[in-house]
């Protein structure tokens, strides 16, 4: 499925049907990572993150769905496919209509593929542990 990473940013499209912990294991094999770290990883799909646009542990470094979804591939109540699997961070072409399926819950229509912007694996975590009597002696 992956042969190698492209670029700084690896760019993949996936299918609705992929498990989020299968691909957080092909993208950190590769030195990247997903973007979204959620507590179901092992049971919840990639088109239901987006369409419940779920937050996860990485929110805060990585920002939300929106910034990370470059495109959707849709499916409409009267079964017309939306093609918007486009690979550019900003297009001034004409209405953005992703933002509008990311968070959605399948209201305005199925989600059946995505392309998601993953960030480079960092290359070592620091953790410090501070041990202090009481509140007021970690102030000064």
């Amino acid at each position: 499925m992956i042969d190698s990473p492209l670029c700084l940013f690896e760019l993949l499209a996936y299918n609705l049907d992929i498990c989020f912990l299968y691909l957080s294991g092909v993208h950190f094999s590769f030195r990247f990572i997903m973007p979204l770290d959620l507590g179901a990883k092992g049971s919840c799909q990639i088109g239901g993150n987006v369409s419940t646009n779920a937050g996860g542990l990485r929110l805060l470094r990585y920002g939300s769905l929106h910034g990370n979804v470059l495109g959707i591939e849709a499916v409409l109540a009267d079964g017309t496919v939306l093609d918007m699997l486009k690979t550019l961070r900003k297009d001034n072409t004409g209405y953005d209509l992703k933002h509008l399926f990311i968070g959605s819950e399948g209201s305005l229509g199925i989600v059946t593929k995505v392309s998601i912007l993953t960030p480079p694996k960092l290359s070592s975590v620091n953790v410090a542990f501070l041990a202090c009597k009481d509140y007021s002696s970690c102030q000064a």
